[in-house]
């Protein structure tokens, strides 16, 4: 469940235009570096809806290399208690990932009452970028939109 953040929301004189990964209320237009994690290497601009009133969300998710890592080092500690035969594989990119993408509970606007303890569902991955490719001579990586992977994910038409 996240934070409601009213004290933002009632001073601003117009709905938010996203929503970050801590579903905090973003006014400006959406582009990857606003995203909440200066360390990420792609990030996601995701249409998702609240599961009971259906309201609509546009919301981030980022990840970066080192995410990654930390999440694929816990796994493999998890099924290493469980079942030490399971062999755990590292975690790939949101790009391997793209259609179980999830950003679990909708921003809380107060959308319904049951709105901020549902989850959502999501319905459309909006705008898609990375930079995992190597650094240039200066050390930067720029980002690149990749349009292959704004798709729909929920069943409905468009």
């Amino acid at each position: 469940m996240h934070c409601h953040y009213k004290d933002i929301l009632k001073l601003a004189d117009k709905a938010p235009k996203w929503f970050d990964e801590n579903a905090v209320p973003r006014f400006c237009a959406f582009a990857p570096d606003e995203c909440a994690n200066i360390y990420a290497d792609e990030v996601v601009l995701l249409l998702i809806r609240c599961q009971n009133c259906h309201h609509p969300f546009r919301v981030c998710i980022s990840t970066s290399h080192s995410e990654r890592m930390i999440q694929t080092v816990r796994m493999r500690a998890w099924g290493e208690t469980l079942d030490p035969s399971k062999k755990v594989e590292e975690i790939g990119p949101l790009a391997t990932r793209i259609q179980g993408l999830h950003y679990g509970d909708p921003p809380n606007i107060s959308c319904c009452p049951a709105g901020p303890t549902m989850g959502s569902d999501p319905i459309k991955v909006i705008e898609f970028w990375d930079r995992l490719d190597p650094m240039d001579r200066r050390g930067n990586r720029e980002w690149k939109r990749r349009r292959e992977l704004e798709v729909r994910l929920d069943d409905e038409d468009e």
